[in-house]
């Protein structure tokens, strides 16, 4: 068996986020008298993060109304919950003695408040959030390196629904997992295998581990 490290990205992968991310997208449109957000809105912030929905909805505000939306969201993340497979699929790869981390692009210090909240950090190996700065995140090869680089490891395997996470698996030569409807894949974007909901990943994966 090659020995196999799993990089679960965590908002909307498998913590339910984009509720609160939509919540606080609109606390921030109205603070600034902007449109309110659609459901495509949602979909490109989620997917690509720092995309342009920002520049295309504040122009020369953008920047302080990120900043206003890092608060924002600050404020309601802890009201986002693990999706119901989550936990179960988790627990399967501990079992197996497989190693896995979370990498998000949110700030460390969210990052492990959630964890906690959720009672999964026993069933983890770490985490990897961004600083303060924001200076690295994914889709950055570098992003996390220091942190992958401690588990022995022969093979990556990257699990994540937004593009930033299948180019970030390009970059650092993982085996993409994309969460997303086979219809709507990017053009850009070609990972190995792809997936419409968790509940796909899980059973997948459990096949996929055990194959190894």
């Amino acid at each position: 068996m090659r020995n196999l490290l799993i990089l679960w990205d965590w908002d909307n992968t498998l913590n339910d986020t984009s509720a609160m991310i939509f919540k606080s997208l609109q606390e921030t449109a109205e603070h600034y008298g902007a449109p309110m957000p659609t459901k495509h809105d949602l979909r490109e912030v989620l997917s690509q993060h720092k995309g342009a929905y920002w520049e295309r909805t504040y122009d020369s505000d953008t920047q302080e109304a990120m900043d206003y939306y890092l608060n924002r969201f600050s404020a309601n993340h802890l009201e986002a919950r693990l999706f119901p497979e989550a936990k179960e699929i988790l627990t399967f790869v501990h079992q197996s003695k497989t190693a896995q981390l979370i990498i998000s692009n949110k700030r460390k210090d969210l990052l492990k408040d959630e964890i906690e909240q959720a009672s999964i950090k026993h069933l983890i190996d770490g985490y990897i959030g961004a600083d303060n700065a924001f200076s690295k995140i994914k889709p950055m090869p570098n992003y996390g390196a220091e942190v992958i680089a401690q588990i022995p490891h022969e093979q990556l395997l990257m699990i994540g629904d937004g593009t930033c996470d299948m180019e970030y698996a390009q970059a650092i030569g993982a085996t993409g997992v994309y969460i997303r409807a086979k219809e709507e894949v990017e053009s850009y974007i070609t990972p190995q295998f792809c997936f419409n909901n968790l509940k796909e990943v899980a059973g997948w994966l459990k096949t996929y581990i055990v194959n190894e």
